[in-house]
């Protein structure tokens, strides 16, 4: 089997020693690689080559959205969602599936936070539609979004947010990923309350800023790290057909 990893940086990705540990661990014949782009169009002009050479792939940012109309078949979740994060080639055909919107879920639902408020997303890329399905569907809380797109709260208006309007703050940006360690989205982390759960889809470095000042406050944090893993291992149920 023949799995590859689509998107632009990838320097900062667990996915292939994620995969390439558990083939060695559970001596599976089957290889993951990376594959990085540069431009949109430079993806899609290889896509036929690409969708004839491998088995599967997984698709990270920012890329989530740009294969859809070149997709066979759509799984109901990754149509309503609107990105993808799984494609399985079978017998010459592509279906796109999205699996980070049940790992979102599989990673939070447990934890003690308040379910009484709002949550609050930061960015509105292909991860954040996913997180933002999963939070409406299955957590049933209420979303807002803060984005540069002006469809969304103005991310202009980041700093004036009240988070204790918030029990439930996802930072689905790359803002804070390594090699840019430092930074953290501008939010008046001190407004939060100790109820609410922060969680950073970076998961390199393992803490990141955005966390570090969350957990100052008495939050409840976690990485993207249990969300990595839950969506790595249903799209490889995928790509065997056990699910």
């Amino acid at each position: 089997m023949k799995l590859a990893l689509i998107g632009k940086s990838l320097s900062h990705s667990f996915s292939k020693s994620y995969f390439t540990a558990k083939f060695e661990r559970e001596y599976l014949n089957a290889s993951y690689d990376n594959l990085e782009f540069n431009t949109e169009s430079e993806l899609v002009e290889i896509w036929p080559e690409l969708s004839s050479q491998y088995n599967g792939f997984n698709i990270t940012i920012p890329y989530k959205k740009i294969l859809l109309p070149y997709l066979d078949e759509l799984d109901i979740h990754a149509e309503r969602i609107g990105a993808i994060n799984c494609i399985v080639i079978k017998a010459g055909k592509s279906y796109g599936y999205n699996t980070d919107f049940q790992g979102f879920y599989k990673s939070v639902f447990k934890k003690s936070f308040s379910r009484n408020r709002k949550a609050l997303i930061l960015g509105n890329g292909g991860a954040s539609l996913a997180v933002n399905y999963a939070i409406e569907n299955l957590l049933k809380m209420p979303v807002d979004i803060i984005s540069r797109d002006n469809s969304y709260i103005s991310w202009s208006h980041i700093e004036t947010l009240d988070l204790a309007d918030y029990s439930l703050i996802v930072n689905s940006t790359p803002i804070g990923m390594f090699p840019d360690v430092e930074d953290c989205p501008p939010l008046n982390y001190a407004s939060a309350l100790q109820d609410s759960l922060f969680v950073d889809l970076v998961y390199n470095p393992m803490i990141t800023k955005f966390l570090e000042k969350s957990d100052e406050q008495g939050c409840m944090i976690i990485n993207g790290l249990p969300m990595l893993h839950s969506q790595a291992d249903l799209s490889w149920q995928l790509w065997n057909n056990l699910i």
